[in-house]
């Protein structure tokens, strides 16, 4: 509009698929935006029901969220992690990735991560990063026990989580992606936990 130039034929959005490298493709992707520039009466209000009754019964199991406080904290932390892999399968780039960010990222930006305990035992933990007042999640895990013993500590992180990126004047907070169609079991039910949370459903399109 600003140089009066006009499309006189075509599609819009312009397709780029036929222009691409034979080497590279494009790939539909998914993810929940929630907002949290709403009070935190809203945003707790705007969750599923399945989503609220996880927190309160995690609550009453006495699970506690804490956020990790130093580099040596975040040292343990990434062990745990590594641990939790395991189970996965999760590809993890070593405690130089997560120290990096720590050192890096954070003072200028959000590096934070959330850890739940049992007990006095870590059994779950995620963390997220961002600039500006988005962020986005980063490595959710969950251990064995937990997982076995139907523990919500995931559930009780993401709203802390949330409340805490509410207190620090956040806007977003970027759930990180979930299948457009999903095609197996685990894709189907990471999509059916992230879609509890409220969010605002978009897709996109990322060139691989």
């Amino acid at each position: 509009r600003r140089w009066r130039l006009r499309m006189g034929a075509g599609a819009w959005p312009i397709s780029y698929e036929g222009l691409l490298p034979d080497s590279w493709r494009a790939v539909r992707g998914a993810t929940l935006l929630v907002d949290l520039s709403k009070s935190t009466e809203e945003i707790f209000a705007g969750f599923k029901s399945s989503a609220r009754k996880a927190i309160r019964r995690a609550e009453r199991d006495g699970i506690r969220v804490r956020q990790v406080d130093s580099i040596d904290d975040l040292r343990a932390y990434y062990r745990f992690a590594e641990n939790c892999s395991q189970r996965y399968r999760k590809r993890m780039h070593g405690v130089e990735d997560f120290e990096s960010m720590w050192n890096h990222i954070r003072p200028e930006g959000h590096f934070e991560t959330f850890v739940a305990e049992h007990d006095g035992e870590p059994i779950a933990g995620l963390s997220v990063w961002g600039f500006g007042r988005t962020v986005g999640e980063l490595g959710s895990f969950q251990s064995e026990r937990s997982f076995r013993e139907k523990l919500f500590g995931p559930d009780l992180i993401k709203w802390k989580l949330m409340e805490w990126g509410h207190d620090q004047g956040l806007a977003l907070l970027d759930l990180s992606g979930v299948s457009p169609e999903p095609t197996n079991d685990k894709d189907a039910s990471i999509r059916q936990f992230k879609e509890k949370w409220g969010g605002q459903y978009y897709e996109y399109t990322y060139i691989g």
